[in-house]
């Protein structure tokens, strides 16, 4: 009868709403997001285990490889993170770039690739210049030992925030070397 065909129609329409008849490539970004809102983040290892069989599920779902890889880089397991990290940035969109960089970035510095974390902190510039990303730029500019970059990347932070206290001090650490040599003392 074309009241039963009615009711066929909306169950497949609210099935598919809610991902059930779907396939679970095809489920929607929030699904996932609802599946990590619910997980219990107080014990990180039994979290990962449950991201990990989402992303079985989906995996080319930069959101989860984001979320694996934030919480890899708070475990300080920077090797992990930096590879989720790298995977959210393959499949994913701008919307996540900016911060996922930013992680990718630090965990790259924790781990002592300071080459590659300013690669992505140059990365980063391009996208969206922001104090932040120009001090962590002069920063390992200056560990680098390329004080040229630094001064740029100093005086460009102070351009965003004139009181910026690290850019001020890095800038007077180059036009006076006696002040780092006092500071040592």
């Amino acid at each position: 009868s074309p009241a039963t065909e009615q009711k066929n129609k909306s169950k497949k329409t609210m099935n598919n709403s809610h991902g059930n008849t779907c396939s679970k490539e095809d489920r929607p970004l929030a699904f996932y997001k609802n599946a990590v809102d619910e997980i219990d983040f107080s014990d990180l290892e039994s979290a990962i285990e449950k991201i990990d069989n989402l992303i079985s599920e989906s995996p080319k779902n930069s959101y989860l490889y984001a979320q694996r890889g934030g919480m890899n880089f708070h475990r300080k397991k920077y090797f992990s993170a930096i590879n989720d990290l790298t995977k959210a940035l393959i499949y994913g969109g701008n919307k996540i770039r900016v911060n996922v960089l930013m992680h990718r970035a630090m965990a790259k510095e924790m781990r002592g690739d300071v080459l590659g974390a300013l690669g992505d902190y140059l990365v980063l510039l391009k996208i969206c210049p922001n104090e932040e990303v120009l001090i962590n730029a002069a920063l390992i500019s200056d560990y680098l030992k390329r004080p040229d970059w630094a001064e740029v990347y100093y005086r460009e932070a102070l351009q965003i925030n004139t009181q910026n206290q690290i850019a001020i001090y890095g800038l007077q650490l180059h036009t006076d070397p006696d002040l780092e040599r006092d500071t040592k003392k």
